[in-house]
């Protein structure tokens, strides 16, 4: 991997990475960013501290195989099978679309013959698997609707790679044979090859993996766990190349496979530092590839026809999800997201600069502009939320007329109605599982609700269970009308991701400036995206969840109520400011007991002999005898409880006994009635 680079400029290179991402986090750029500017500046283009180039194809297979696999371990069989529309519908529509599209430019507006013609679809087709679901990990967009359509088509590509890759030395040595003959042959191989794959990954994944996997698990040795993981990966991956396939194939497979196990969280944080080590060191090798020179003699061209290659891919991309009934401004973030050149790319271009495809002169225009796409990826998914929003709301009507048609094509039922009795009634947007209880709720109180859903499949299953359900993107002015948004008194949003609410809200504000609109965010950063928002309630699920966790540790260390609940508001409001909620505890609000009491919290179960069964605590009244106290009681069924005076013990309650460690014993034999 490394045979080109001697060890100290191995070490220098180190050094300039860490360097220039320590740089970049005070100027506050994406990592990735910083990666490639640290390979920029190290390399033989720029400030020449290192000479040597190590192997970017290689670099590039090895950060693709640990991505891959941790990707197959995200997803397993079931869950890919829920992505069939992203990836077989986009998937396979944006690859057709994009081969085509840059086939016939190539060919007929630039004149290149068909094989290079072909060759050049594939290079703009693929985009950064790696770049992309690095940024969508770190945004936690991957369950968002864009997330999902780019999580899809990215799939899709690295499984295209395959004919791809199979189809190169057709290209090289076809310049005899017609269009249609070049994917005959590449066809009919690939097939049978993939035939081969099917048959093979039912027999290990039903009968062998488990097996093993149970076997190695009890060994119980962490480190025997993690190389038989490596193994696992690496090993399907070389079995995939044997047979002619891709190495990130097998790798996702292999993470497929150990996915449907048990031991899929422990896999994944094995190979966690194994992946993004790599990835950072491949953003640096595709950084050091960069000719300064070049660029700077050939700036405008590069510019030129990079941004031609970026327009046409997203509008492609978004085209296919808007037709494929993504709302629109979904679509949009989908095609902002995948508009780049990826690093298969590389893989094949390496290959084809070899088999004399593509010439020094296309490599450097190539690199070049795909480098370049993939510094500005970063920046454009990071300002896509506004993009987005300051979309020309005219463009957004000229297709919202026609936002519903596919929809009712298929499926005549699933047309937007207003219902007159639907006054006073609250809108739900998006119907995931928080607005799925609530609509639940409001039918047990018989209150009037509507809902806006922007997944097709969500719509069709809910409106044949007579929900009233409308299919369409909660930006658009039509759809919200349909909803009768004049009339609604609450307008509940509940949906994944953040990017997309600014374009929500403004869209509900402009309709109806007085309703009051509840949010549900994901995490306190969100609120980033909300704060210039008025009359907007965020309810953050990770404030909630944080105050509901401190709440119940304090209610098990005996603090009253009262004082839990005036903590509770004070470090709700402090978590919603990013203040630190630890100048409450300094504060003294809380009556805590001492440390030393709480080291010595000791929990007795309540026997059937017990002196104290069916008692009320003030008659035993413990604390007055012993110095000791009841702090909470557990009784199965109900709970964790804080006992008052009037409470009564039962016979397996188990209670947690609070008092200095002399005391305790004392008190247990009270309670036994051995005093």
């Amino acid at each position: 991997m490394f045979a080109s680079l001697s060890f100290l400029e191995f070490v220098i290179l180190l050094g300039a990475i860490t360097s220039v991402a320590i740089i970049s986090s005070y100027l506050r750029l994406p990592m990735i960013v910083a990666f490639i500017l640290g390979g920029v500046s190290a390399g033989p283009y720029g400030f020449r501290l290192v000479e040597s180039i190590p192997d970017a194809g290689l670099m590039a297979e090895i950060a693709a195989i640990f991505l891959m696999f941790t990707i197959g371990l995200e997803f397993s069989f079931k869950k890919l099978k829920d992505l069939k529309r992203e990836f077989l519908k986009l998937g396979f529509s944006q690859v057709s679309l994009s081969i085509g599209v840059m086939y016939l430019i190539s060919h007929f507006v630039l004149g290149f013959g068909h094989p290079k013609s072909i060759f050049f679809g594939y290079l703009a087709t693929l985009s950064s698997t790696a770049l992309v679901l690095k940024l969508l990990y770190d945004a936690r967009d991957i369950e968002t609707p864009y997330g999902r359509n780019s999580i899809g088509i990215l799939l899709f590509q690295d499984i295209a790679v395959i004919p791809m890759m199979l189809s190169l030395p057709l290209l090289t040595s076809s310049k005899h044979l017609s269009l249609a003959g070049i994917f005959d042959i590449a066809a009919t191989e690939w097939l049978l090859k993939i035939a081969l794959m099917v048959i093979s990954i039912v027999l290990i994944g039903r009968f062998l993996m488990p097996f093993v996997m149970e076997k190695v698990a009890r060994v119980g040795s962490r480190e025997v766990f993690f190389f038989f993981v490596l193994f696992a990966c690496l090993g399907t991956a070389y079995s995939f190349h044997h047979f002619g396939l891709s190495l990130s194939l097998g790798a996702f497979v292999a993470g497929m496979l150990i996915s449907e196990s048990p031991y899929g969280r422990q896999a994944t944080s094995d190979i966690l530092p194994l992946r993004d080590n790599f990835l950072g060191l491949l953003f640096a090798t595709i950084g050091m590839m960069l000719d300064i020179n070049f660029l700077s003699s050939n700036f405008f061209t590069v510019i030129g026809l990079g941004t031609l290659i970026f327009v046409l891919k997203f509008l492609m991309i978004a085209g296919i999800c808007f037709f494929w009934k993504t709302p629109l401004k979904l679509s949009i973030l989908s095609g902002l997201s995948i508009c780049q050149i990826g690093e298969f790319s590389f893989i094949l271009a390496s290959r084809a600069i070899k088999d004399g495809l593509l010439s020094p002169l296309e490599h450097q225009y190539f690199l070049s502009i795909s480098i370049l796409s993939m510094i500005f990826t970063p920046f454009i998914l990071k300002f896509a939320s506004r993009i987005t929003l300051s979309t020309n709301e005219a463009w957004s009507n000229l297709f919202s007329s026609e936002e519903t048609k596919p929809l009712k094509k298929q499926t005549g039922d699933l047309k937007l109605s207003q219902d007159k009795k639907d006054q006073g009634h609250a809108l739900l947007i998006g119907f995931g599982v928080a607005n799925q209880n609530l609509a639940a709720a409001f039918d047990a109180l018989h209150l009037p609700y509507r809902i806006v859903e922007a997944n097709y499949d969500t719509v069709k299953k809910y409106k044949e269970q007579d929900f009233k359900i409308d299919f369409g993107d909660a930006t658009s002015h039509e759809v919200l009308k349909h909803a009768n948004i004049e009339s609604a008194n609450l307008v509940i949003i509940a949906i994944s991701g953040a990017k997309i609410l600014p374009a929500i809200i403004s869209s509900i504000r402009s309709l109806r400036p007085d309703v009051r609109i509840l949010v549900r965010a994901q995490y306190i950063r969100d609120m980033n995206v909300l704060k210039h928002f008025t009359n907007v309630d965020v309810l953050v699920a990770e404030v909630e969840t944080s105050v509901e966790l401190l709440a119940r540790t304090l209610r098990v260390y005996g603090i009253e109520s009262e004082d839990i609940q005036t903590y509770m508001t004070k470090a709700k409001k402090q978590l919603m400011t990013y203040s630190n909620i630890s100048q409450m505890w300094e504060g003294g609000l809380l009556n805590l007991p001492s440390w030393e009491a709480l080291g010595s919290m000791t929990p007795l179960r309540i026997g059937e002999n017990f002196a104290c069964l069916n008692k009320a605590l003030y008659e035993i009244d413990l604390t007055r005898k012993t110095g000791v106290c009841i702090a909470t009681v557990y009784r199965k069924g109900v709970g964790m409880m804080v006992p008052d005076g009037d409470f009564t013990l039962e016979q397996d309650d188990i209670i947690q006994l609070v008092g200095k460690a002399h005391s305790l014993k004392e008190a247990e034999a009270e309670l036994k009635g051995m005093a």
